[in-house]
């Protein structure tokens, strides 16, 4: 149905677009009328049968781009070279090349500005969708902006750029603003979330970016990392949620495995607490380096029972022995008595 819309419109542009050109050249309303009718059949079927051949209403209006003017500009041509030779040839008035010219200018115009004015109708029915704003004007904000805007339930209202000598410029009809007024945009545009597009920016430089915005009420996320999109692991729209290494202003250091592997394998080793977030995920990782036994020392029945049982299931040949004790870390009789069977606790 949008095909034959659009197909419609366009058999309605292009003859409409030729008695203009008439009307324009002579200045006359009833020049174009006393044409040859050839010639609007010939510049309507070549345009069209020209529009189809190079794709153009196999184009999703929404995602229009470059290659749809390509279709555009060739059923044009093909369709002016069309009148004016018939109009050589067949009308009983000769078509000149300036009334072709100008036929030319104006479907150019209306064909192509139909399908943007299209697309731009289409963008503005998501106006309901949530606002936000892209902290970063460079290459990757202007991809996310795009992406969103065509369908992510998200309104991209405002760019937001350190950089001096591109405030005040508009990238797709959205803004640029300064980081000092993101303030007010939050009240007056209704931003309810901030979306982080610099991934080549440091860890030390997304710090500072997220302290400025820190008590503003409004969700921060953040774009995968150059080398990620880079290697095709992930898309410049793929939102995340900040990493607890973003806030650290610097580049986290990895652990040196050697030095755990000397600790921990072969070695009797104790965890206190071991049913919690963290203790568990400590049983988790030194299971990995293969100690001798690992002692599971915790207060809560339940949680020594979940943890106890993912470990065992873990290693199901059990090549590492695991014992599970229940006891307070408070209880400084039985946690001596426990730790006497590991070398290490937490």
């Amino acid at each position: 149905m949008k095909r034959a819309v659009m197909l419609a419109a366009d058999a309605v542009s292009i003859p409409a677009a030729l008695w203009l050109a008439f009307v324009l050249k002579f200045d006359s309303f009833s020049d174009g009328l006393d044409s040859s009718p050839w010639l609007y059949v010939a510049a309507t079927m070549v345009s069209l049968l020209l529009f189809s051949v190079f794709g153009l209403y196999r184009s999703v209006v929404r995602y229009i781009g470059p290659q749809a003017m390509v279709a555009v500009g060739a059923g044009v041509v093909g369709s002016s070279i069309a009148i004016y030779l018939i109009g050589q040839t067949v009308a009983q008035t000769p078509v000149g090349f300036s009334t072709t010219a100008i036929y030319a200018l104006i479907a150019l115009v209306w064909v192509g500005s139909s399908r943007y004015l299209a697309r731009w109708a289409l963008l503005q029915g998501g106006a309901d969708n949530e606002c936000v704003a892209v902290y970063g004007a460079g290459e990757a904000g202007v991809r996310l902006a795009r992406a969103l805007n065509v369908g992510k339930g998200l309104r991209v209202v405002a760019f937001v750029d350190d950089k001096t000598v591109l405030r005040g410029s508009m990238i797709d009809g959205i803004s640029i603003y300064s980081p000092l007024q993101l303030p007010s945009m939050v009240e007056s545009h209704g931003i309810s979330r901030v979306l982080l597009a610099v991934p080549t920016a440091s860890r030390r430089r997304r710090a500072e970016i997220i302290r400025q915005i820190e008590g503003q009420g409004v969700m921060v996320q953040t774009i995968p990392n150059l080398a990620e999109i880079v290697s095709g692991d992930a898309r410049v729209d793929d939102l995340r949620e900040i990493d607890v290494s973003d806030l650290l202003g610097r580049d986290p250091v990895p652990p040196n495995l050697a030095l755990l592997d000397a600790c921990m394998r072969g070695k009797n080793i104790m965890v206190t607490g071991a049913g919690g977030s963290i203790g568990s995920e400590l049983c988790r990782q030194i299971l990995r380096l293969g100690p001798k036994r690992l002692v599971l020392f915790e207060n809560s029945e339940l949680a020594l029972y979940n943890i106890e049982r993912e470990l065992r299931l873990s290693q199901p040949n059990a090549p590492i022995e695991i014992v599970a004790l229940l006891g307070s870390a408070e209880n400084k009789d039985r946690a001596s008595t426990q730790s006497a069977s590991g070398s290490a606790s937490r």
